[in-house]
């Protein structure tokens, strides 16, 4: 007798797991749908829905691309992060982190965006698009460099300039100083 309330407790609890996955399911149906009409805003929510029954692979790739096509790339970047930890496959890894690379560069983080194509790279080597990607970022970042060290360098030789500008105010000051202090030297001794 005392096994019925674990049986039906079971019953229930087998009950709310169909019916959250029939949820589940129906969420990411109709996040996907609006995704297909580029409601990006509406498939977000539905896909955040999803994920917050059960945050798998599929809710956080997709809730990844509904970021980054409404221009939240930092988000992105975090979802597509958390997809591809949650892989199974090297296949959704890749293509997370190709994606998660991709948000990256939007954000202007060329050196993390670097990394995250070499890995993708790495899991499959024949990604022709994440070397052409990988590529692009390295001149990127080389030119961004080079702008860099430019900058440096002009700000350098500009400090320079005024303080060799500084020191000849100075000299002059000096020098006038000096010419002032002759000057009633000598009208001192015309006085004398």
């Amino acid at each position: 007798m005392k096994l019925k309330p674990l049986i039906i407790l079971l019953l229930i609890s087998c009950f709310t797991q169909v019916g959250m996955a029939q949820s589940r399911h129906m969420l990411l149906r109709d996040a996907d749908e609006a995704y297909k009409n580029q409601d990006f805003e509406s498939a977000e929510s539905g896909y955040r829905k999803a994920k917050s029954l059960s945050p798998d692979v599929q809710a956080l790739f997709n809730l990844g691309n509904a970021a980054y096509n409404q221009g939240k790339f930092e988000e992105a970047a975090k979802y597509f992060d958390e997809a591809a930890a949650a892989s199974s496959t090297e296949e959704i890894r890749s293509n997370a982190l190709y994606n998660k690379a991709n948000a990256l560069y939007q954000q202007g983080d060329l050196k993390n965006a670097l990394d995250n194509y070499k890995s993708t790279i790495r899991i499959n080597p024949t990604d022709t698009e994440a070397r052409e990607n990988y590529m692009n970022t390295l001149k990127q970042l080389r030119i961004q460099e080079q702008q860099q060290q430019k900058q440096e360098q002009e700000e350098q030789e500009q400090e320079q300039e005024n303080q060799e500008q500084e020191e000849q105010e100075q000299e002059q000051e000096q020098e006038q100083e000096n010419q002032e202090q002759e000057e009633q030297e000598q009208e001192q001794e015309q006085q004398s």
